[in-house]
């Protein structure tokens, strides 16, 4: 049973399905994957030798799954730092994070679920002046988003087809090539429908496929390294190279993110920070800010392309 549970778990992250319970279940896959080394041993102990082999053949596969993320060699020093945070509807202490916006020297800082209250806290706290370009669609509940710069922003949209904000600016850091950073909330799976999950995936493949320049994208993904739509974001398309997700970019692991507020550790990575086109990863970790049910990312690279 516990050999049968990893199994499962395997073909969760494997599989294409977006069903609501699938997709939910899928995050926890990994999980489900360990049980299977206490099949293993359990197999062990009572000589169980048919089951040792099918658990040893399920536990290899299962942390070939997982092996992307803790092997890399990228690491070094940064000249660019992105951070991300999810406010969990504005309640983030916005003091403890301007701390962390100035201890880490932040150049960039996505920000998810901010409400107007918490933009206007933002706004009148050390961060502003850290970060002095700033796009904002503050709402009410967990609808709005904002990506504040140190450097000057030249363009500024918020992307069509989805239910959130997800926001797309142009930083302009002198002497080098403009960054398009995205700030990125897609709708979670549950309680809401995979299939819309599902469609913002797909057309955040499609938007950041189109960028030809330097891009960083950073935000609340809802989703884990074992969706394999969310893993559809590092595979070359159109030509164009894949995304380099800075927890596999650099070896950090499986950085867990969320739930934050909770008794125990936080179970799933769904905050991520992705880039392509010469920001190379070289450093990646989570961080916490109390108020908030998710830990925040912070994302460091090198190799900004120069201007021409």
């Amino acid at each position: 049973m516990a050999v049968g549970v990893g199994l499962l778990g395997i073909y969760l992250h494997y599989t294409q399905f977006t069903g609501d319970l699938i997709t939910s279940a899928v995050a926890f896959a990994p999980m489900l994957m360990a049980v299977a080394l206490i099949g293993l041993l359990l197999a062990l102990i009572v000589r169980a030798w048919w089951v040792v082999g099918i658990g040893a053949v399920v536990v290899l596969v299962g942390l070939l799954t997982q092996a992307p993320l803790y092997f890399s060699a990228t690491s070094g020093p940064g000249e660019f730092t992105v951070m991300q945070l999810n406010l969990d509807q504005g309640r983030a202490d916005l003091g403890e994070l301007a701390d962390t916006v100035a201890r880490e020297e932040v150049d960039v800082l996505t920000v998810t679920e901010v409400t107007p209250a918490a933009w206007g806290r933002l706004e009148a706290s050390p961060i502003a002046a850290a970060l002095p370009y700033s796009v904002a669609y503050p709402a009410v509940a967990g609808n709005g988003g904002a990506v504040l710069s140190r450097y000057p922003i030249s363009d500024q949209r918020r992307l069509d087809g989805f239910w959130l904000p997800n926001l797309r600016v142009v930083v302009e850091v002198p002497g080098r090539r403009p960054i398009a950073v995205y700030g990125i909330h897609v709708m979670p799976p549950y309680p809401d429908t995979a299939d819309q999950w599902r469609r913002e995936l797909e057309e955040l493949s499609t938007v950041l496929s189109a960028e030809t320049g330097p891009v960083i994208a950073a935000g609340d993904f809802n989703a884990t390294y074992d969706h394999r739509q969310y893993r559809q974001l590092m595979v070359t398309s159109e030509g164009r190279p894949a995304m380099t997700d800075a927890a596999e970019g650099t070896g950090a692991g499986m950085v867990r993110t969320y739930p934050a507020d909770k008794w125990f550790p936080p179970l799933l990575a769904i905050d991520h920070v992705l880039s392509r086109g010469g920001p190379e990863p070289v450093y990646f970790a989570s961080f916490e800010v109390p108020g908030t049910d998710h830990y925040g990312v912070i994302a460091r690279f090198r190799g900004l392309p120069t201007r021409r």
